[in-house]
Formats: structure tokens, C-alpha cells, sequence
């Protein structure tokens, strides 16, 4: 399993009711439901730098190798490799 995320570069914001990156040009997500579909667009916008951010997390708890950390550890883990597609 790699460890690596693969997802589209650049910032991603959030436009009405579509997911758009500054890499393209184009629309990635296009969220149909609207009483949730800001919302869900500004979650889908912030995704990256979340993963990003819990990444750094799970790596702090693990350079200090304490026995407390071991759950949150493996809870990153999941998470994670969920957002990379491989749960």
C-alpha cells in the first residue's frame, strides 16, 4: 500500500456550489443538493489541506512514540488511507 496521496495539486476552492483547483481550469465536483451543497463544497475545498494536516498529526504522535498516542495512531491511519482510496 503506498502512503502517498495522489490528489489533483494546487489550491482548491470552493465556487456557489462546485469544488474547482487552481491547477484547473475546470470543475471537479459539482455538488447538486442545495440545502447541504455549500457546505459540502467548502468541506470537499478543504479536504487537502486536512489530510495535510492530520498527516502532520499522526507524524507528531509518532516521533514521540509514547504508548497513549498507539490509538489515535492507528485511528490516523485509517483515516487516511481512506481519504487515499485504499479502504
Amino acid at each position: 500500500m503506498s502512503k502517498e496521496a495522489k490528489f489533483t495539486g494546487g489550491e482548491w476552492y470552493a465556487d456557489s456550489y462546485e469544488v474547482k483547483s487552481t491547477v484547473c481550469c475546470i470543475s471537479l465536483a459539482k455538488v447538486t443538493v442545495f440545502n447541504e451543497g455549500k457546505a459540502n463544497a467548502h468541506l470537499i475545498a478543504a479536504a487537502p489541506e486536512m489530510y495535510d494536516e492530520l498527516k502532520a498529526i499522526r507524524d507528531i504522535f509518532e516521533a514521540h512514540d509514547a504508548e497513549v498516542f498507539k490509538d489515535s495512531i492507528e485511528c490516523l491511519d485509517n483515516v487516511l488511507a481512506k481519504a487515499r482510496g485504499e479502504l
